[in-house]
């Protein structure tokens, strides 16, 4: 399988088309094994009913060290690694929204003029080192597998350049049992876009900044809205959850009214264990608070009828 290429004139053009299909670094995302972004929050971000995520300093300088990584990938593995154009975006010819854009394609021996391999460079903090101790992080791994089933390549490699130092490479091989599941669901993802049908809701960051964006405001010319049987369900959970809070929020009061009755007047207390705690003063400079506003959800108890 051969995929289709379009190239565009320049990243903004890139990223004003990212809506017409579901690139490789959504792929987690849609599995649900994103820390940072939830489904709905995609959902609503290809919809354009939201922005999509802020650039980041982290992001930046991701992209300037590419070619730093892709160099370093070459010398160490002996590969002939291949830069496809600036902007360019692969297209699977069965499924027209499935759609990657690889960092670089490699060069077996072999083969050493045709591309038969693709290659997704990341650099990394230094706290996420553990990360990559004994293998990639899923959602990189499941990013290759994605831009496999659009290439129709069988292997892709990983390489990362973590805290600035430490480098690492590894090779993914294709896994057509992996990429089934991955498209079934890619699919029913893409058909809720179509129909405008939203994922099921989360309770991530990424999903409550997500509902935050799409309903800022109530509106005063809608009554109150008949929630479905389903809601109640719900409103048990979130009572049930504030109990908990409010349960172990007094079970943590007590243990640090024990401990400071331990410590007293000195700075510091230490366990057996070597585990030390501290009650010192701690100055707070006083600060105005910008003005703001937000939607609060409260629960109002019903109004019971007069006999």
């Amino acid at each position: 399988m051969s995929a289709n290429v379009t190239t565009y004139a320049s990243r903004e053009d890139w990223l004003a088309h990212r809506h017409e299909g579901i690139g490789a670094s959504e792929a987690a995302t849609i599995l649900g094994v994103n820390p940072y972004q939830s489904p709905f929050a995609l959902w609503a971000e290809k919809l354009g009913l939201t922005d999509g995520p802020a650039e980041t300093d982290a992001m930046r300088w991701g992209l300037k060290l590419e070619p730093v990584v892709a160099d370093h990938y070459a010398a160490e593995t002996g590969r002939r690694v291949i830069a496809p154009a600036p902007w360019t975006v692969y297209v699977s010819p069965d499924l027209p929204w499935l759609r990657c854009t690889p960092d670089r394609f490699v060069c077996d021996d072999a083969r050493p003029t045709a591309p038969d391999g693709v290659l997704e460079l990341k650099t990394a903090h230094q706290r996420m080192a553990e990360q990559w101790e004994e293998e990639p992080p899923l959602r990189y791994v499941i990013q290759v597998q994605h831009q496999l089933a659009v290439t129709g390549h069988q292997w892709g490699s990983l390489a990362v350049l973590i805290g600035g130092q430490t480098f690492r490479w590894v090779d993914i091989a294709r896994n057509d049992d992996f990429i089934a599941v991955l498209l079934e669901r890619e699919a029913a993802f893409w058909q809720r876009l179509v129909d405008r049908e939203p994922p099921t809701v989360d309770g991530s960051e990424s999903a409550r900044a997500a509902l935050a964006k799409l309903y800022p405001r109530e509106r005063p010319d809608i009554d109150a809205v008949a929630l479905p049987p389903e809601a109640e369900e719900w409103d048990a959970i979130r009572q049930q959850a504030l109990a908990d809070i409010k349960a172990a929020e007094t079970r943590k009061a007590e243990a640090e009214a024990h401990l400071k009755a331990l410590i007293g007047e000195a700075p510091v207390g230490v366990l057996p264990t070597g585990i030390r705690y501290t009650w010192q003063t701690q100055e707070r400079k006083g600060y105005v608070v910008e003005p703001s506003s937000t939607r609060v959800l409260r629960r109002l108890e019903a109004k019971r009828r007069a006999a």
